[in-house]
């Protein structure tokens, strides 16, 4: 490729496709410093073209989500977490919320379905589903099946929990609503 590219140089400048033994260092530097910059503009431009390709590749296989499928009105969209069917009443199932933290979906009862952030208030440790509730290995702080601190020095509840919902035809549940910290 450089090999190339240094005759397109030569030939855009008027000269010899090989350099000639009377051709002074002056033009050969010349000739050096077009050739590594219509590589760094080649390699720029290839850049830019697969960065947008992989942007419209990753935006087409986004799901589309149509207002209509939402549980009611305003109850906004979010991903699948799971099949309604694949978690049975009292259990619970681990899963990465849209921001990238660790969180837990819990069915308390048949129809309903709660996300809670995986992190402990205290110190930011990752809790684990134990029974009813939560449970921080750090300082053993412990939070109820509703995200409330029930022990430890953990002083808040949960930050973000979230309804979970089923679409309407759909037996998916999906979050209802982003994390904000």
């Amino acid at each position: 490729m450089t090999a190339w590219l240094r005759v397109k140089v030569r030939h855009k400048l008027g000269l010899p496709m090989r350099s000639t033994p009377d051709e002074g260092v002056v033009v050969q530097d010349h000739v050096e410093r077009r050739t590594v910059l219509r590589g760094g503009l080649i390699a720029a431009a290839t850049t830019a073209v697969g960065v947008a390709a992989g942007s419209a590749l990753a935006l087409a296989r986004r799901p589309v989500v149509s207002p209509g499928d939402s549980a009611s009105p305003g109850a906004g969209s979010g991903p699948v977490i799971a099949a309604a069917a694949d978690i049975a009443v009292g259990s619970s199932k681990s899963f990465t919320a849209p921001n990238g933290a660790p969180a837990y979906l819990l069915r308390p009862a048949p129809d309903t379905f709660l996300a809670f952030n995986a992190t402990c208030t205290h110190q930011g440790c990752p809790i684990s589903y134990v029974g009813p509730g939560f449970r921080c290995p750090c300082r053993s702080s412990t939070f109820d099946e509703n995200g409330q601190v029930t022990g430890g020095p953990a002083r808040t509840a949960d930050r973000n929990p979230s309804k979970g919902h089923r679409r309407p035809g759909h037996d998916y549940l999906i979050q209802a609503c982003h994390e904000s910290t």
